[in-house]
């Protein structure tokens, strides 16, 4: 197993979860999902303490890849990362992918999710993606902690072409 320390972020709507399996498949990495770690059973979130001692869990161990959405209790998992892959797309491109990632699992939930969390659409969540409106918190705490290992990627073919050269990094 690789040593290697991966953080997938991004707007909702960009791949993560599917990125993120493939690289963790290809490199041999343990995948945490930050819905999994955020959300309980039936939208129930935790509380910040919780997730933040989890991730430093996390963080304390080799080989691994956390792929969503990051806050301020992210820092420890951003501050370890070997590499932060940043998914930074449009917002019409994150809008079909969340559009997709809906129709695939409407009425359910994704394989990452809790029980009682299924998928759902609404006229806010599809301005989000379209809008980006996630990302201006994304890059505020990008600037805080000021990391050189950010790859910042704009499309869906970019990230395709980057995968092998991910995984051969060790």
């Amino acid at each position: 197993m690789s040593s290697r320390k991966i953080v997938v972020i991004g707007i909702s709507g960009t791949g993560k979860s599917t990125i993120s399996r493939k690289l963790a498949a290809l490199a041999g990495l343990s995948l945490y999902h930050m819905d999994s770690i955020i959300w309980r059973e039936n939208w129930m979130e935790s509380d910040d303490q919780t997730i933040q001692l989890l991730l430093e869990d996390i963080a304390d161990t080799d080989g691994w890849i956390v792929e969503g959405w990051v806050d301020e209790y992210s820092k420890a998992i951003l501050g370890r990362a070997d590499l932060i892959l940043y998914l930074d797309y449009p917002g019409w491109l994150a809008l079909w992918g969340g559009l997709q990632r809906w129709w695939c699992y409407r009425g359910t939930k994704r394989p990452e999710m809790p029980d009682g969390c299924n998928e759902t659409l609404d006229l806010k969540f599809l301005q989000t993606m379209l809008y980006r409106q996630e990302r201006p918190h994304i890059e505020r705490i990008l600037a805080e902690l000021k990391p050189r290992n950010v790859l910042r990627v704009m499309s869906r073919h970019e990230v395709e072409r980057c995968l092998p050269q991910l995984v051969k990094k060790r």
